[in-house]
Formats: C-alpha cells, structure tokens, sequence
C-alpha cells in the first residue's frame, strides 16, 4: 500500500499523529489543557483532495499557567524529527527520538 492510499485510511492528521503529542503533553503536564489553538493547511494536493492537511501547529494553555505547542507536518524534507523540550525555571530536558 502506497503513502497515499494509506492515509485515506489514517482517519486525518489530528487522529493520526497530532492526538499522541497532545497525549504525551497532557500526561508529562499532569492535566488537560484549558484552551486550546490550532491552525493548519493542506500544501500537498492529494493530501488535500482526501479533505485533510498536512501542515499543522497546536497551541494550548493549561489550568497552571503552562502552554504546550505541537508543530507537525507529512511533508518534513529534513525526515522525522520528533522531539520533546520542556523548559522550566532552571534547567531545560530536550528528549530526542532517532532521526529517521
């Protein structure tokens, strides 16, 4: 099965890819977010003919005071680059995946 046809089946990018970042936020955060921001576009035109986007950033704000963003996109030519940083008062953990 080709890319493509696979995604026609993914059910779109947020129930794909985005909801296990919003996920790992709520659970390093410890609750769920008060508000949340999300703009997003389609720049690849299959992607956009199966009525989903490609290209997405989510921004949210918790009860505490804490905000969290997700930037995401299918189309990232430098490969899969997944990361979590989390800056506090003091020092800063950045966790890293294997760039694929």
């Amino acid at each position: 099965m080709n890319a493509v046809v696979g995604w026609s089946f993914a059910g779109g990018v947020f129930h794909d890819s985005v909801i296990h970042d919003i996920d790992m936020i709520c659970w390093v955060v410890g609750d769920y977010p008060t508000s949340v921001y999300t703009v997003a576009h389609a720049h690849v035109d299959v992607i956009r003919s199966l009525n989903d986007v490609d290209t997405v950033v989510v921004s949210m704000k918790f009860g505490d005071g804490t905000l969290a963003t997700v930037d995401l996109s299918r189309c990232a030519a430098y490969g899969y680059d997944q990361r979590l940083e989390v800056c506090v008062l003091d020092p800063i953990a950045i966790l890293y995946t294997t760039l694929i």
